[in-house]
């Protein structure tokens, strides 16, 4: 798709399309199976919105303005679609080349904001190793401290309460005729006693999701958990894969 857009030989003013990636995991793919893989794979453009098709001819009758303008949209589309192609790069890349193995995973703990950036409120670093379900204590961002005090001197109660996270790691092989060895199975639990971060929104809660962090000297894989509503005491049970 990236390729297609840098040859298409005048701009393409295209508003409002998406583009959808989608591939079969419903077996694991053995070695050499290439062409497998591919043809269950799929790319599909969608959604044009307010898209029109620009020709040659239609492109040599428009004004130097429309003109223009085609060519500022064209740019932010093939822009966004090799910046696509970057990130699915970038992505498998650390994810599935790791032959060193991983080191540490943070789980960085935010809280979910839909009108600005989330709001960091605290993390906890562990080593990739086999881990029964423990529960340790989260680092919280000091930036809280001074908003407990300075905003809202009641809220001080909860710094009293410490704020934990509850996780586990096991190894699992996986089959010799597959891709890859094996991987570690991080399960993110729960959390407990989190800060309220929704002062200023009156509701005295928050909405708190975790990024879980994989990372070595030259490797940095990133997922995410759903985010919970309006709760300082989430539960997540949720797995993440590092092949």
């Amino acid at each position: 798709l990236a390729v297609a857009c840098l040859k298409c030989p005048i701009p393409q003013k295209w508003i409002g399309s998406s583009v959808a990636l989608g591939f079969d995991i419903g077996q694991m793919p053995k070695r050499g199976e290439e062409e497998m893989l591919r043809s269950k794979t799929i790319v599909s453009i969608f959604d044009w919105g307010r898209s029109e098709l620009n020709t040659i001819e239609k492109n040599a009758s428009m004004s130097a303005d429309d003109q223009h303008d085609r060519r500022k949209y064209w740019r932010f589309y093939y822009g966004g679609i090799l910046r696509l192609s970057w990130e699915v790069a970038r992505a498998y890349y650390h994810r599935f080349c790791n032959v060193g193995g991983w080191d540490r995973v943070a789980f960085m703990l935010y809280d979910f904001d839909s009108m600005s950036d989330n709001d960091f409120m605290g993390k906890v670093d562990v080593t990739v190793e086999r881990t029964k379900e423990t529960t340790v204590q989260l680092e919280l961002n000091q930036r809280l401290f001074r908003l407990a005090s300075g905003v809202a001197r009641t809220e001080w109660r909860c710094w009293k309460r410490v704020a934990k996270l509850t996780y586990s790691i096991e190894w699992e092989e996986y089959p010799k005729e597959s891709r890859l060895v094996g991987a570690w199975r991080v399960k993110l639990v729960k959390a407990s006693n989190l800060p309220r971060e929704d002062l200023y929104m009156l509701k005295g809660s928050s909405d708190p999701l975790v990024e879980v962090v994989a990372y070595s000297d030259s490797f940095c894989f990133r997922q995410r958990s759903t985010t919970k509503v309006r709760t300082l005491n989430p539960s997540w049970s949720e797995v993440f894969e590092l092949p």
